[in-house]
């Protein structure tokens, strides 16, 4: 599985070599802030939405939205939303914690008020943590890249310096 996933990131490391590396890491940056927002099951098709009308490279965009939510991350994610979230909302002097879980399939109004209870912080402290994961996200990307054109022209260069130092005599070559 982490095969998997170093090939796809190198893939999009390649595909920003030859595109507009700006564009490319927007997109990303896009698809981990879409990621990170608890709006399960619509990730991808949103992130691919909004970077095609901003113009930016949407196959990044997709990428991104598996950064923050994949298998391992997702639960301890939505933990850590939920609890920047009350804390956010307790800063700003707004309720919303779950003092008891007790509730019956008999009773769905209690049910929906636990939902509320749970998913507004959730959504508060996501949105918290999606500005500040595609921010990171973006700068990283652009170093990396940055890192990595460097060292593809300094192989370039090497390749170069070197075609100019051999020369090549033919056997059978007049002179």
């Amino acid at each position: 599985m982490f095969e998997k996933l170093k090939n796809i990131f190198l893939k999009l490391i390649e595909l920003a070599l030859n595109e507009d590396e700006d564009k490319v890491a927007k997109g990303l940056a896009i698809g981990i802030f879409i990621g990170t927002l608890p709006v399960v099951g619509v990730h991808t098709i949103s992130a691919i939405l909004i970077a095609s009308i901003l113009g930016y490279n949407r196959l990044a965009a997709a990428v991104g939205t598996y950064i923050p939510t994949n298998p391992w991350s997702t639960i301890p994610l939505f933990a850590l939303e939920y609890y920047i979230g009350r804390l956010i909302l307790g800063v700003l002097g707004i309720k919303f914690a779950c003092k008891n879980l007790n509730f019956s399939l008999k009773d769905p109004s209690k049910l929906l008020k636990l939902g509320k209870a749970i998913y507004i912080p959730m959504l508060v402290g996501g949105i918290f943590l999606a500005f500040v994961f595609s921010i990171l996200g973006y700068y990283i990307f652009i170093y990396i890249l940055k890192k990595t054109k460097a060292e593809k022209l300094k192989k370039i260069k090497k390749l170069n310096m070197c075609r100019k130092q051999v020369k090549v005599v033919f056997p059978f070559e007049e002179r």
